[in-house]
């Protein structure tokens, strides 16, 4: 988990491409969740980069997750991407970029997670 923790911390969010804003919902079927993408202007993209560059650079460390994990101001809990999940939100949005934007109002109501994601 070092080495993830280590590209968390050297990402480029500074970079010029694409945001997709993520929303989740919770689905009663075997895949979990829902998941489409919002598409944002130009003041939201570089206003979401900034929150991002600033969380990140404020993580200095990290923990392995436990149930008795604790973490502090300046650290973030770490689990195995198979763990939890991850693996139904990323199927989500690994499905082509057509199926996954927002067609209406009613893909937002009830969103249970949203995601930030740099292409």
């Amino acid at each position: 988990m070092q080495a993830d923790f280590y590209g968390l911390r050297t990402f480029d969010y500074t970079g010029g491409g694409p945001i997709h804003l993520w929303v989740f919902k919770k689905s009663a079927t075997a895949r979990k969740f829902s998941a489409h993408y919002v598409q944002t202007d130009a003041v939201l993209n570089e206003l979401l980069r900034g929150v991002v560059q600033t969380e990140v650079a404020r993580i200095t460390e990290f923990a392995p997750y436990t149930y008795l994990a604790e973490n502090n101001e300046n650290s973030c809990l770490a689990a195995p991407a198979a763990v939890g999940e991850f693996p139904f939100l990323k199927a989500q949005i690994d499905r082509p970029e057509p199926e996954c934007a927002v067609g209406s109002i009613k893909d937002l109501k009830g969103a249970a997670r949203v995601k930030l994601v740099a292409a």
